[in-house]
């Protein structure tokens, strides 16, 4: 069965798109309003809706060093959860979580206090996991196609990844192209630049890392298997 994907990661990423500027409540969730809520579910669901994993941000121009926030939420199907420390104003207004999130479904601050913190996501970030259909009938072998497409003004780089195991259900984006956990391995070096790769290596998926990305810019991949 042929398969086609298309990914744009976005040249805006909105520093209240999960909560809108709120104050802090111990133990209460804060609500989630932002532009890329689900208004239905009041979750937050990046790769179905919006085809990217991306890290969260905090921002606020007080200083909430001393509050930490229970993010909540998955990724590759599994549970995860990470307590971040909130922003000083003295060295940092945007603190940005080490796991990238499938969905987001609570974020709990561990305060009270009534100076401002709106909930965004960060400008880097994986996209969605590509899983390749590795069961073709009446070929040696398969072939798959895959188009990288940077913004030209100021590129993000990126990094390709592929894995020969089911990576899906193991969690932690970071952990699966990790030189320890073995699983993935780099298809090609680190990059800014337009490639085009026709493969017939043979895999279980692949998967984009977007790296470095300081000004905000776009980038778009294709994914096609005959």
């Amino acid at each position: 069965m042929s398969q086609f994907y298309e990914y744009n990661w976005p040249d805006t990423t909105f520093k209240n798109g999960v909560a809108l500027t709120q104050t802090l409540t111990a133990n209460t969730p804060l609500l989630l309003d932002g532009s890329y809520v689900n208004k239905t579910t009041r979750t937050v669901n990046f790769v179905d809706d919006f085809g990217i994993v991306p890290r969260i941000t905090l921002s606020s121009n007080a200083d909430l060093s001393g509050i930490q926030f229970l993010i909540t939420g998955y990724q590759n199907g599994v549970f995860i959860n990470e307590t971040l420390k909130g922003p000083d104003q003295k060295t940092t207004t945007t603190v940005t979580s080490d796991n990238c999130f499938d969905t987001v479904t609570q974020i709990i601050p561990t305060g009270t206090i009534a100076s401002p913190l709106q909930v965004g996501v960060a400008s880097v970030g994986y996209f969605p996991i590509i899983l390749l259909n590795t069961v073709k009938q009446n070929v040696a072998f398969i072939n798959y196609a895959l188009n990288i497409i940077p913004n030209k003004t100021n590129p993000p780089s990126y990094q390709i990844f592929l894995s020969l195991k089911n990576n899906l259900g193991m969690g932690k984006y970071n952990d699966l192209t990790s030189d320890a956990n073995g699983n993935f391995i780099a298809f090609e070096k680190e990059s800014s630049t337009p490639v085009l790769i026709n493969s017939n290596n043979l895999a279980q998926n692949l998967l984009i890392k977007i790296t470095k990305n300081d000004t905000n810019s776009s980038l778009k991949a294709q994914f096609l298997q005959l």
